[in-house]
């Protein structure tokens, strides 16, 4: 299994200075190239709050995972959604923190998030728009 955390980057900058109905439209867009990155009826994206969201990959082998991470990072800057105050990218563009486990009785779906909160960090710290 694996959860990602998807955080659009420097979104408070975004609204700052370009307004708040024009945060919302972005998140609308952003949600709608997430989910059409997902192809398996067993995938599962939500809102997470703020200008987060949650993807959940059941059945799926980490390397598979990350591969298809990368792709959704990519898939967002390629929209080339302007964002003036951004320090990484001309454009919108995303962080991902993923964690993949085999489910089992020594750990279960908060310790995952856990793991998944502590990767999104580490993209945000490494530079933005990435996935770890």
């Amino acid at each position: 299994m694996t959860i990602l955390l998807i955080d659009l980057d420097y979104f408070k900058k975004y609204n700052d200075s370009l307004g708040h109905l024009e945060g919302d439209k972005a998140l609308i867009t952003v949600a709608k190239c997430l989910k059409n990155n997902i192809k398996r009826e067993t995938d599962f994206i939500a809102r997470f709050g703020g200008e987060e969201f949650v993807c959940v990959l059941p059945f799926v082998e980490k390397v598979e995972a990350f591969e298809f991470t990368k792709t959704m990072v990519q898939s967002i800057e390629d929209m080339k959604i302007p964002h003036p105050m951004s320090s990484c990218s001309k454009y919108l563009t995303i962080s991902v923190g993923m964690a993949n486990a085999v489910p089992n009785d020594n750990n279960s779906h908060v310790q995952l998030l856990h793991e998944a909160d502590k990767a999104l960090y580490s993209a945000k710290a490494s530079g933005r728009n990435r996935v770890v």
